[in-house]
């Protein structure tokens, strides 16, 4: 997800000889986005992470690894850890005041799609009928995929049945983003001035960002959508431009 403007990037980067690049050190880059960064968090008004008392630390751990376990994903791998880690922090930190049960899901839907963002090009057979399988109640083919589907079906558990269809739709666009990615024709496609928007559409499909607007409105704490919903696109477009500003 982090590094997926990077890739467009590379993708769609001009011809060599049609502009010149300056290569910074890593110190040089520090130099000239610490202000930067300084001025975009103050402007914000981020100041810190919000604390989180060890009760809840521990009950939102525990919710999210008996889910787990009953996904059938293993957490022994490096990804799989990082990415539990990563959900975690998401849930905790991001959507601190929300219900434990619904930080879980946060963190739990967060871990899964790191796993699937880093795999795909190895699982593609299965990615390719994840979407398929998912519409038609069939068994998934790998416990992640297994997941997914769980967790696009758990979101009417937490959320408004609209918020959560377009929650289930970004989410199945974020698969079907990874998906394309796989595709030799996708990778050589000839980039032309007509398709300026291409980019911006892609980005969309990658970002989840719908999704993580929708997380947080929980039913439980907003039952009525109509005070938020039409800022959902401008949070959807800020965590899109934010995450690729900081990542």
């Amino acid at each position: 997800m982090g590094n997926r403007l990077s890739s467009l990037k590379r993708r769609f980067k001009p011809l060599e000889g049609d502009q010149l690049v300056t290569q910074l050190t890593p110190k040089q880059l520090a130099a000239h986005l610490q202000p930067l960064y300084t001025e975009l968090l103050s402007n914000i008004g981020y100041t810190s992470a919000p604390s989180l008392s060890d009760e809840k630390a521990s009950e939102l751990l525990a919710v999210m690894h008996k889910k787990a376990v009953e996904y059938g994903v293993p957490l022994d791998s490096p990804l799989s850890a990082k990415g539990f880690r990563l959900g975690y922090s998401e849930g905790a930190f991001a959507y601190p005041e929300h219900p434990v049960e619904v930080q879980a899901y946060i963190g739990l839907f967060t871990w899964i799609v790191v796993i699937i963002d880093d795999i795909t090009n190895d699982i593609k057979e299965d990615v390719n009928q994840f979407q398929q399988r998912f519409f038609s109640g069939e068994p998934q083919t790998l416990p992640v995929l297994h997941a997914m589907g769980e967790l696009l079906r758990e979101a009417y558990d937490h959320w408004d049945p609209v918020l959560a269809n377009i929650l289930v739709t970004s989410g199945l666009n974020f698969v079907t983003s990874n998906l394309l990615e796989t595709r030799e024709a996708f990778k050589m496609m000839p980039v032309t001035k007509a398709g300026t928007s291409f980019p911006y559409y892609y980005r969309d499909l990658a970002g989840i960002t719908e999704a993580y607007a929708i997380f947080g409105y929980p039913a439980a704490v907003y039952p009525e959508i109509h005070n938020f919903l039409e800022a959902i696109p401008d949070m959807a477009l800020f965590i899109n431009i934010f995450n690729d500003v900081v990542s």
